[in-house]
């Protein structure tokens, strides 16, 4: 029987937490009421109290008590799950999700949360699988738009636009289905339609929905609206600090002459914006300016001394200065105080300043390390081909980086199996060019004297993109039907013919221009079209793709391979390679179609 006293107490806990009082919730549970005791109501409150004061710990230890004496009970494993996503914990909140969806198999919540934890897990495809079983059981306005989310994220996108199209019939004031409807008319090209949207969701003043328009109003070369929005997300909500960076990076590319006051200015009047600090440091690593990159990091570095994250941050900038052995010093201590996270990025930069100091076999064991805990980065597998050069493994270096593997083909030309027209580059290029609106190229790429394109540029449905994205996907195909599974190769092992595009874009380079060596982490085949070639390509190796080249601090190698560029040829490469280009000196641009491939399921061909 329960005792007055307790009913006394559940009432007054009770009261506090709908007046969202947590810490009087916390202290009515804490004085004199053991965690074994707590009817599951008052544990629920006690724990979901803790989490909103922020005491994830202490929350956490509250949950694992009440679910091992409450197993069935919806609410408790629900938000369980909740504070496991809010700590980063996303696959061990979709046990909790799952246990709620066979608790109650029925019902939409379970599947609802698990298609979260999926979303968080990078697992698209099976969020859908768990956004469509909540659909099914339920169709209010929040199951809907999340369908309509994993529906985008897995590439359905005429799905997902007819799902929208009659959200917004039903809803035509909700924010939500504006924004999203907006976000994904703009990435099919539809800037107008796009525009429209947004700006009825814009008059909620919702900070996120003003920078999208402004982005909008970006892409369809309304530059002064774009000024004028960005600035107004800023004031709406002066501590985002995506606002900022996206606004300075548009000012920079439009050739501004001081991109970054606002930025500067923020951080005099706010000090302690230590996320808006951090990311002007990153932005001015990018633009090559160490020196004023240590400034700005100094008081976080005072504030944080620490903090992983900040220490690693540390060690690309002493790097960057040329101080490498401060920069390995603040990389091994960031290293050694990761706490409860992950240690990828102090690894990872602890590496690379192991590469800048040519200390190939220790940079190596790390390198083999990250690849047993991040296995799909292919950035990876790039370093780990400088360290075993370093170390001068030739036979590891060779297998890894097999040269085989670079595939030239002419796509365009006036034969009959010709994928494409012989005229089509010359209907593309002025496609292309009127894509082409920066002065600037965009900061932290590998490309300089020259623009690139915003978007990935196959969302965009005009019939020539189109028919250059189905020549590209038949030619890898082909490509990709003629290799051999190796289980131990980066590439060869992940062999299929279902292929996603994971970016998509266009790149012209002006006189003097080129692109720094690079590599692509989140792809796995990449490569590039060449839709107009200066004649420089003629003279001495100018403008040609150059493969094994790595652009690291203090190290210099020359280029294992290279490939001579021609109007309609497309040059396919595994992402994890090393590849730049040689400048050109020429009058004419060198106009391309860039791109990352992955592949959507494993066959094992020819294997």
């Amino acid at each position: 029987m329960i005792s007055l006293e307790l009913i006394k107490r559940f009432q007054q806990i009770s009261f506090f937490f709908n007046q969202q009082a947590f810490s009087q919730v916390v202290t009515l549970c804490a004085n004199g009421l053991a965690a074994k005791d707590m009817p599951v109501e008052i544990s629920l409150m006690y724990a979901v109290s803790l989490r909103r004061l922020g005491d994830f710990a202490k929350s956490r230890a509250v949950f694992v008590t009440a679910v091992g004496l409450h197993k069935n009970y919806v609410p408790l494993r629900t938000a369980f799950g909740n504070l496991l996503l809010e700590m980063g914990n996303a696959e061990q909140a979709l046990e909790q999700f799952s246990q709620v969806v066979v608790l109650q198999p029925q019902q939409a919540e379970g599947y609802f949360n698990s298609a979260r934890a999926l979303r968080q897990l990078g697992e698209a495809e099976r969020a859908l699988q768990m956004s469509r079983q909540a659909y099914q059981y339920s169709k209010d306005i929040n199951t809907a738009i999340a369908l309509a989310e994993d529906l985008t994220l897995n590439e359905q996108l005429e799905e997902a636009e007819q799902l929208y199209s009659s959200l917004l019939q039903q809803h035509p004031e909700n924010i939500k289905v504006l924004n999203n409807f907006g976000n994904l008319q703009r990435r099919l090209g539809r800037l107008k339609e796009a525009i429209s949207l947004l700006s009825r969701a814009a008059t909620s003043n919702n900070p996120t929905v003003v920078r999208n328009l402004a982005a909008c109003f970006v892409l369809n070369t309304q530059f002064e609206l774009a000024t004028e929005y960005y600035k107004r997300a800023i004031a709406l909500a002066p501590d985002i600090v995506v606002a900022y960076t996206e606004f300075t990076a548009f000012l920079w590319q439009q050739g501004a002459e001081q991109p970054f006051d606002i930025i500067e200015q923020r951080l005099v009047n706010a000090p302690a914006d230590y996320a808006l600090r951090i990311a002007y440091v990153k932005i001015l690593l990018q633009l090559n300016l160490p020196e004023k990159a240590l400034q700005f990091l100094l008081p976080t570095l005072t504030q944080f001394p620490t903090d992983s994250n900040v220490l690693t941050l540390a060690t690309m900038v002493y790097r960057d200065k040329g101080e490498y052995d401060q920069a390995l010093a603040f990389a091994r201590k960031a290293l050694q105080v990761v706490n409860g996270g992950s240690d990828i990025a102090a690894r990872s930069e602890l590496a690379y300043t192991l590469l800048a100091q040519h200390q190939g076999e220790q940079a190596a064991a790390h390198y083999r390390q990250l690849i047993k805990d991040d296995p799909l980065n292919q950035g990876w597998w790039t370093t780990l081909s400088t360290a075993l050069k370093q170390i001068a493994d030739e036979q590891s270096y060779s297998l890894l980086c097999n040269y085989d593997l670079v595939h030239p083909a002419i796509l365009c030309h006036a034969g009959p199996d010709s994928l494409l027209p012989a005229n089509f580059n010359q209907q593309l290029l002025p496609l292309l060019d009127s894509f082409h609106r920066n002065i600037r190229p965009p900061l932290g790429l590998s490309l300089q004297k020259g623009s690139q394109t915003f978007e990935n540029l196959f969302d965009n449905q005009h019939v020539l993109l189109q028919q250059l994205r189905e020549a590209i996907l038949s030619q890898a195909r082909t490509f990709i039907a003629s290799l051999k599974r190796d289980a131990n190769h980066p590439f060869l092992s992940r062999l299929s013919q279902q292929l996603g595009f994971q970016g998509s874009w266009s790149v012209k380079l002006a006189n003097e221009g080129f692109h720094k060596s690079h590599f692509h982490p989140m792809g796995w085949l990449s490569g590039v079209y060449y839709v107009d070639v200066p004649t420089a390509v003629e003279r001495e190796g100018q403008g040609w793709l150059v493969f094994g080249r790595p652009d690291i601090p203090n190290v210099s190698y020359d280029g294992d391979y290279a490939v001579k560029p021609q109007p309609g040829m497309l040059v396919l490469f595994p992402s994890f390679m090393w590849h730049g280009t040689n400048p050109f000196s020429d009058n004419a641009h060198r106009v391309t179609v860039a791109f990352d491939l992955i592949p959507q399921a494993v066959t094992h061909l020819n294997g």
